[in-house]
């Protein structure tokens, strides 16, 4: 099919139509001169619009976002004589600081955005009591190494390291359990975020709820053990397990976050 059929058939918009023919630009590159081509950090539902092209590439690209859950990755099509991601694409920013009163998510997300930075460039931010593990492209390292200062009104030390240095927080699991009538998705959701089945259906209609990085289209999809949801903006679970019913033939579910 001809790159301007694909962008016709796939594209619901014009960035999806930007975006799509920059990331078939990359693959040509790739398969012209025989090297690594990349584009940038796209979030899932910009990830799931590529995959959707997967019978259409003749280069199989790889999604790589510096850990494996990571939310934000970039895409890479690799020629052949590669089997991973070069590891000098992306890097770690590391900001510290001695602030009582630490800076969050958006705090850090505001204040890149506030330095001229396009959202492309960086990946996940993962915050912590001291600072935060910021994953970026290797190309804007020494920029933020240069200019990033703050984050709201924290003073941030600033220092960059290689991919392979990140440091993924080792937390404790926790498991939440419910009985639900069926395992439709967005009752499944409703009982895991403790929300109403209709803003769950909202979610859904939204295109802001993925099942194993993959969009879910109908609220009404059957899941299953194993399967790994997010919900963008309120969080992610493992549905663990399934077992047992009440005494009004209700199944008991087991949510890992």
């Amino acid at each position: 099919m001809l790159k301007t059929e694909l962008l016709a058939k796939y594209a619901r918009s014009d960035e999806d139509r930007i975006l799509l023919a920059h990331i078939l630009d990359r693959e040509a590159i790739c398969i012209h001169k025989n090297i690594p081509a990349e584009a940038d950090f796209l979030d899932p539902r910009q990830q799931a619009l590529v995959l959707s092209l997967l019978p259409h590439f003749t280069v199989r690209p790889t999604l790589w976002g510096g850990f494996d859950d990571a939310e934000r990755k970039m895409l890479f099509f690799l020629p052949d004589y590669m089997d991973t991601p070069p590891e000098d694409a992306l890097a770690i920013v590391r900001a510290t600081h001695r602030d009582t009163h630490p800076p969050g998510h958006r705090d850090y997300l505001g204040s890149i955005l506030g330095l001229g930075v396009d959202r492309a460039g960086v990946g996940d931010i993962l915050v912590e009591d001291t600072g935060a593990q910021i994953i970026v492209r290797a190309s804007l390292a020494d920029f933020f190494a240069t200019h990033y200062t703050g984050a709201g009104r924290v003073h941030l030390s600033v220092s960059t390291q290689p991919i392979s240095a990140l440091s993924i927080p080792d937390t404790e699991p926790v498991y939440k359990t419910a009985s639900l009538a069926s395992m439709r998705a967005d009752a499944v959701l409703a009982a895991a975020f403790s929300v109403s089945r209709t803003l769950a259906a909202e979610a859904v209609r939204a295109q802001k709820v993925f099942v194993n990085n993959l969009p879910l289209v109908k609220g009404d999809k059957l899941l299953s053990v194993g399967d790994r949801v997010r919900w963008q903006g309120k969080g992610r679970f493992v549905l663990e397990e399934t077992g047992g019913t009440s005494r009004k033939g209700r199944l008991f579910v087991t949510f890992r976050f």
